[in-house]
């Protein structure tokens, strides 16, 4: 018999961390029961995702999942009879499931927006951004005249310099990194692709 005593967590907060091997502890769900193992691919909030299971996503973690302790034989191991049930754990409502979320299909933004994902990248973005904001106003990248080839002109001029002075290499009138405003115009260039796309289906 487990001493589930001995598993670390509360119940209450969320221990897990990325690549941390997790046991499935209540309810049965989604084909993942009671004893099941699975890997933590992503960390936010009360909530994990799970590498297996079609990446599924597990709200209120630390009550459903325990770390597993490596050598313990999990199959056949019973759900803990004093677990305590969180407030925020509380029954679903008919035709609804309890502690997890389905996002199959749904664009998963903390692979861009968080520590592990491109977050320093994306401030570097900003950055330009809020550069070109004070010198000219906010959005007037949008009413640029022959945008396309100028934008596509500027990513060219930035990819120059990298190419010649190195990734690290800076733009001598903002003093932001050269890739910075190579990915700032690449984005400009995709908002104008899709902007097109949507002029194009509406024509």
């Amino acid at each position: 018999m487990i001493d589930y005593s001995k598993i670390p967590g509360d119940g209450w907060t969320n221990p897990f961390k990325v690549g941390d091997k997790v046991v499935r502890m209540h309810d049965r769900h989604c084909g993942m029961k009671v004893g099941d193992l699975a890997t933590v691919t992503d960390v936010f909030g009360r909530s994990i995702r799970l590498a297996e299971y079609g990446g599924m996503e597990a709200s209120h973690a630390a009550y459903y999942f325990r770390a597993a302790i490596a050598g313990v034989d999990y199959d056949a191991a019973p759900a803990p009879a004093s677990q305590p049930t969180p407030a925020y754990a509380s029954a679903p409502a008919e035709g609804q499931a309890g502690g997890l979320k389905f996002d199959k299909g749904k664009r998963r933004w903390s692979l861009l927006m968080s520590k592990q994902g491109m977050l320093a990248a994306v401030r570097g973005v900003v950055d330009v951004l809020e550069f070109g904001a004070k010198k000219y106003a906010a959005h007037s990248w949008r009413q640029v005249e022959d945008n396309e080839r100028r934008y596509l002109d500027g990513l060219q001029r930035h990819l120059d310099e990298i190419l010649e002075h190195g990734l690290d290499a800076r733009d001598g009138e903002t003093g932001l990194l050269h890739i910075d405003h190579l990915n700032c115009n690449g984005l400009f260039l995709a908002e104008l692709a899709r902007a097109k796309g949507r002029d194009a289906d509406t024509a």
